[in-house]
């Protein structure tokens, strides 16, 4: 994809009645950016139980990762220095090596563990649970649902019957860092509940020698501050190689908006779009009480028009609804929130993008709003690609709800 700001939007004028396909009013229990699992299915497919007594240490050789947990009595270690090659064509790490394996003797056919460890590229970094679908992907052909408790840590839980008996792989990851930590429990579904304590108290369980505060961005992380209709500011953060193009489009009261581009992606693949708008007209200046996903679907499709048009000039693009989500940490400092994600086909090679639209409406009668755009993960470098631009929205995702929360403070 190519991206620029050749041309001033010819689409601004509609911004706010362009025509959007309905979306249905459900809450995406997949989206990684907001709740994974609805809480009742994360609890009976990845409890963790904590244990302090009889814990094991592993020394990783990496004081980020050196960590003790509880293992069953029964298990055996071995080393392992194998390297998963099948992952290399991600280019999300630079290395990556499995390092123990541990089984019962009598069972290690229906039950068994494997400890990996990863060093990440740092430009093409992405929230833990992304990369526990990545290796999901390649290890599993059935996907059985994902947590994310938080960016640090996440959990899949993908299976395979290929050699006849259906094999469960609860794939957990804990970043630190730049490095990654990743357990992959193996073990046979008909046999479950014999060991869901054992695999509930070694995720529960783990601690790592020492502290780490990995922040989403660092102090590098360029910002942009947009004003509002208050006059306060909204500072918007990107990763560090993340770059705007050009200076804000300001459209006075039609909103200002600014765009950005990663300049560690060589193949130009991802961007981003941030804005302050008015609000639509058809809704209230202050809550909208029970409004919809359907409510603001028309401006979500509006702005990604616009960002295509700004990101992509002079290429033809077909657009179409896929899914709307709640974001539950800004459910209690605004009155509507919605993430849309579209599938585009882009230019005339008809390249599949996928394009999520963040719309926050405060109670103050604000609405920020920002939008991604990364290709579809087709191949593994593609779905690494798309796994940074989940990072982003994280990111922005933290900003949005630091505005939010210090004016529902005033």
């Amino acid at each position: 994809m190519r991206w620029n700001m050749a041309r001033a939007a010819l689409l601004v004028g509609a911004l706010m009645s362009v025509a959007g396909a309905s979306m249905a009013d459900t809450q995406n229990t997949g989206a990684e950016t907001g709740r994974a699992e609805t809480e009742g299915a994360a609890a009976q497919k990845f409890s963790r139980l904590s244990e302090t007594k009889g814990l094991t240490a592993f020394d990783l050789d990496g004081e980020a990762l050196d960590f003790s947990t509880w293992v069953p009595e029964r298990f055996l270690w071995s080393e392992a220095h194998d390297v998963p090659v099948e992952f290399a064509p991600a280019a999300l790490f630079s290395a990556f090596e499995q390092v123990r394996i541990g089984y019962d003797p009598l069972e290690r056919d229906r039950y068994e563990v494997r400890l990996y460890r990863a060093t990440l590229y740092p430009d093409r970094v992405a929230l833990a649970v992304s990369y526990a679908r990545l290796l999901a992907r390649v290890w599993s052909s059935t996907d059985f649902g994902m947590s994310a408790p938080d960016p640090m840590f996440g959990e899949v839980l993908g299976g395979t019957d290929a050699s006849g008996a259906m094999m469960i792989n609860r794939i957990s990851v804990w970043r630190r860092g730049e490095e990654l930590l990743i357990l992959r429990q193996r073990f046979e579904a008909e046999r479950f509940e014999n060991y869901a304590e054992d695999m509930a108290k070694m995720v529960g369980s783990l601690r790592f020698k020492t502290a780490l505060d990995t922040p989403l961005v660092g102090d590098d992380a360029p910002v942009r501050a947009l004003a509002t209709r208050s006059g306060a500011l909204w500072m918007a953060r990107f990763p560090a190689h993340w770059q705007e193009i050009d200076a804000p489009l300001d459209l006075g009261a039609k909103g200002v908006f600014s765009f950005w581009r990663d300049t560690a992606d060589a193949k130009g693949n991802l961007a981003a779009m941030i804005a302050s708008v008015p609000a639509p007209a058809d809704l209230p200046n202050g809550p909208p009480g029970d409004a919809s996903f359907n409510d603001l679907a028309d401006t979500a499709a509006a702005m990604a028009h616009m960002a295509l048009g700004q990101l992509a000039p002079d290429q033809p693009f077909t657009l179409a609804p896929v899914e709307a989500s709640r974001i539950g940490d800004l459910a209690q400092t605004t009155a509507f929130n919605a993430l849309y994600t579209f599938r585009v086909e882009l230019g005339e090679v008809k390249a599949l993008v996928k394009l999520d639209v963040m719309l926050a409406y405060g109670k103050d009668g604000q609405l920020l709003s920002f939008v991604t755009v990364a290709p579809a993960g087709t191949d593994l470098y593609l779905e690494g690609t798309s796994m940074h631009a989940s990072y982003v929205q994280k990111v922005l995702l933290e900003t949005l709800t630091a505005y939010f929360g210090a004016r529902q403070a005033q």
